[in-house]
């Protein structure tokens, strides 16, 4: 195994170097900060540091912007860059380890690692201070953790493990703050009550693993009169999906709605969505198309001057294969999930459930918001990969004796 991690670390990295030559982003400060995000995130981490005034700690968790913080301390915008980098080649790592450790063939792991060096929107994140590509590695390690530890699913370790990979999300990207809730609240009981009450000392392990959590609900009650660790989720459903059919229905521009909806209480919204449910069903299907299948842009063209017609048709492309993936594989994976239930064989069902819950549950929230890009989706694309890779592996056997029977003639 690690001859293979040096392996493909090394292909990795020179696969990275000839992108950077072809695409030729400049490592500044002004084009790592272009977007109003990474600035929001650079404030956050100011008045971490500085005690800078901001309203950025509302909308974004601290954690990225104190990692962010350090990489530009150590090294400006370079550091920050390369910070990314190795993210991305973490990721691409990962990525590669979990599919060849839950299938054993090399062949399926290049397969998917090459996928995932190839998108390029992922790649060009990582000249941006923005949350995907560390993200993407965060998933791509929670991935390998569950590939390598199918036999300990069981034990209350391995519980929380998982609390704590899916806290560190949550504090990245608060849209993984539900999953962290359901996992902790629901599979919990159901699952290792019985080992939690043969080893009670576990139970202190736990509380280490959501410490992390704790100074941003601290952050959101004292700073914001809040109880939760962010807000961004109500501000962009509030901002966009809800603006726009308040708007469609009243016939308002988006600008005009998005000014009229601040002052909606969470009663008056919820009165207007049922009423008018169709026209927001409507809606969000159509952001789900645009932001899945053809998003409204790429991101390896998120700062002007900066097009790359051939990229950005290839990420095009690329997206719309993506989409058909999901299709193709939802009944798979689902029925390999429920077989796996069926014969007991809980490891590889939680590693499934895992993988499938996260892909799905991202790219069903990409229906509330839009002008993302390909953003949204990004994140979670070494999942899906590693999800639908090992999937087909699981299915080659079953291909394998149907095959075998009809040659022998079995009716």
């Amino acid at each position: 195994m690690g001859r293979e991690l040096i392996q493909v670390g090394m292909v990795a990295m020179l696969f990275y170097a000839s992108l950077a030559c072809t695409l030729d982003y400049p490592v500044t400060e002004a084009f790592m900060f272009f977007s109003a995000d990474a600035r929001d995130y650079r404030e956050v981490g100011d008045w971490l540091l500085h005690g800078t005034a901001t309203d950025a700690t509302l909308l974004r968790p601290y954690l990225y912007p104190v990692v962010r913080a350090v990489a530009s301390a150590l090294g400006g915008a370079v550091g920050v860059w390369a910070m990314q980098a190795m993210a991305w080649l973490v990721c691409v790592i990962c990525v590669h380890l979990a599919v060849l450790t839950v299938t054993g063939r090399r062949w399926l792991a290049w397969v998917v690692s090459t996928m995932l060096m190839l998108n390029l929107s992922l790649f060009a994140l990582t000249y941006h201070a923005l949350t995907e590509v560390f993200t993407a590695m965060l998933l791509s390690v929670l991935m390998l953790f569950l590939a390598g530890n199918i036999d300990r699913w069981a034990r209350p370790r391995f519980f929380c493990s998982i609390v704590l990979q899916l806290a560190l999300l949550s504090l990245v990207r608060p849209v993984f703050f539900p999953l962290l809730l359901v996992w902790l609240f629901v599979c919990g009981p159901l699952l290792y009550y019985q080992a939690f009450k043969a080893t009670p000392k576990a139970l202190f392990l736990l509380v280490l693993t959501l410490l992390p959590v704790v100074p941003q609900l601290v952050i959101m009650r004292t700073k914001h009169d809040h109880l939760g660790i962010s807000t961004v989720g109500e501000s962009a459903f509030r901002n966009y999906l809800f603006a726009e059919g308040y708007g469609k229905v009243n016939g308002l521009s988006f600008s005009n709605a998005r000014v009229a909806v601040q002052d909606l209480s969470g009663s008056e919204m919820r009165r207007f969505l049922g009423e008018h449910a169709r026209t927001f069903i409507g809606l969000y299907g159509t952001h789900l198309e645009r932001n899945i299948y053809r998003p409204d842009g790429v991101s390896l063209e998120l700062v002007p001057k900066y097009e790359h017609p051939r990229a950005r048709l290839f990420m095009m492309r690329t997206n719309k294969v993506y989409t058909v993936l999901h299709v193709l594989a939802f009944l798979p994976c689902s029925w390999l999930f429920i077989m796996m239930i069926r014969r007991g064989d809980k490891g590889h069902a939680v590693l499934w459930g895992m993988a499938m819950v996260v892909t799905w549950f991202i790219l069903l929230t990409c229906g509330i918001s839009f002008w993302q890009r390909d953003r949204l989706v990004v994140p979670v694309v070494p999942v899906f990969l590693i999800l639908y890779m090992i999937t087909v592996d699981a299915l080659l056997p079953f291909r394998r004796s149907m095959i075998k029977a009809e040659g022998s003639g079995t009716p």
